[in-house]
């Protein structure tokens, strides 16, 4: 069997802040994190936050933390759960760079 090897994480540019980021490798479901997508959390490709589709850990704290209203609004009451569990066990958090 001749599987192809995939790197553990892929760079991308967060539409939000241009910096460059990291999206980690999922084996077990043989694709990139999800995470940094809005979408992910909104369940619809057209909604956006700030236009931004693509972001980084930092901006996504940032969009939940101080423009809550916000997610709430655009991010089903299920997703929005996930995302604060995700944040209550460390899952997603601030990182130094």
């Amino acid at each position: 069997m001749n599987k192809t090897l995939q790197p553990k994480f892929k760079t991308e540019i967060c539409d939000n802040c241009k910096k460059e980021f990291k999206r980690g490798w999922i084996p077990n479901l043989g694709k990139f994190s999800n995470i940094n997508l809005i979408s992910h959390w909104t369940r619809d490709e057209s909604k956006t936050w700030r236009g931004n589709k693509l972001v980084c850990v930092p901006c996504l704290l940032e969009w939940y933390k101080e423009d809550k209203t916000e997610f709430k609004k655009i991010v089903p009451a299920n997703r929005y759960q996930t995302f604060a569990n995700y944040i209550s066990r460390g899952l997603i958090k601030e990182y130094k760079e």
